[in-house]
């Protein structure tokens, strides 16, 4: 479990077993941290709103070479859509970046982590006010697809997920003796898991001298829509295979792969 803790502007790591605790991030780029989530797959960083800072900060992950150490600033204070004192923070269906800025009682959109800039402001995704919008906190995205923003008066707001159009007050104001909200989450519904099938018809239907296309049909999915794909190469045969992309960001089944040397042997294989 990872806890910002904004008073001392750190980040603790607490083992949700023992209970022993260590401390994952401490940095002077931590100016009061609230909102804090890890990234779409496949990136596990973890992302930190800076709440004095105006900004977003991005931490490399447990599972990378010097964890809790600062990658860079996400969301810089500068350029950043008008972000005033950041709270909550959130990715969405669509792997970017949503974020409460609390001052301006808004919701921001930013590129995420595996989008072509970024960090880089996309829009107000709530606008002010929208819906009596007041010091938005925490906010989540629905298993419908909506977006839901804890408002300080007391309410949570449902917006459309696509849109950002004001949808409904969910929780109206004080229901069961709410006061003053601040963070939200879905409890999570049993998942049975699926296995995607396997890529097992890759074909090359143009060779050229420097230059193949890959070609392939689509697998079932695994009830989870596909966003893209990783193309492994190998060369020379045996040699081990070697990530050449690791997410296409596309669903399209057809890669070229340009730059390559005449009179060479090579293996691919794809992944979903």
């Amino acid at each position: 479990m990872y806890v910002a803790s904004g008073s001392n502007d750190k980040v603790f790591r607490y083992d949700t077993n023992t209970g022993l605790v260590d401390e994952f991030a401490s940095t002077t780029t931590l100016f009061g941290p609230t909102g804090i989530t890890f990234g779409p797959t496949p990136d596990d960083d973890l992302y930190v709103a800076s709440l004095n800072g105006d900004s977003i900060i991005r931490l490399q992950g447990p599972n990378d070479p010097s964890p809790g150490t600062v990658i860079e600033t996400f969301v810089t204070s500068a350029g950043s859509g008008g972000l005033d004192r950041p709270d909550g923070i959130t990715f969405g269906p669509d792997g970017n970046l949503y974020v409460a800025s609390s001052s301006t009682n808004q919701v921001l959109r930013y590129q995420g982590p595996n989008a072509g800039s970024p960090g880089t402001f996309i829009s107000i995704f709530v606008t002010a006010n929208s819906g009596t919008l007041d010091i938005p906190h925490g906010l989540e995205f629905g298993q419908d697809g909506n977006l839901y923003v804890a408002s300080f008066n007391s309410k949570v707001l449902r917006y459309d997920g696509t849109t950002g159009a004001f949808m409904d007050e969910f929780v109206p104001p004080g229901a069961g003796g709410l006061v003053e909200s601040f963070g939200l989450t879905f409890a999570q519904r049993p998942v049975t898991p699926t296995v995607p099938d396997p890529i097992d018809d890759l074909t090359i239907p143009n060779i050229f001298s420097t230059q193949l296309d890959l070609s392939w049909s689509a697998p079932f999915d695994g009830n989870s829509p596909i966003t893209g794909y990783r193309i492994d190469r190998e060369s020379p045969i045996g040699g081990g295979f070697t990530v050449i992309v690791l997410d296409t960001g596309s669903p399209s089944t057809t890669f070229p792969d340009p730059g390559l040397m005449s009179s060479t042997e090579y293996n691919y294989r794809v992944f979903q």
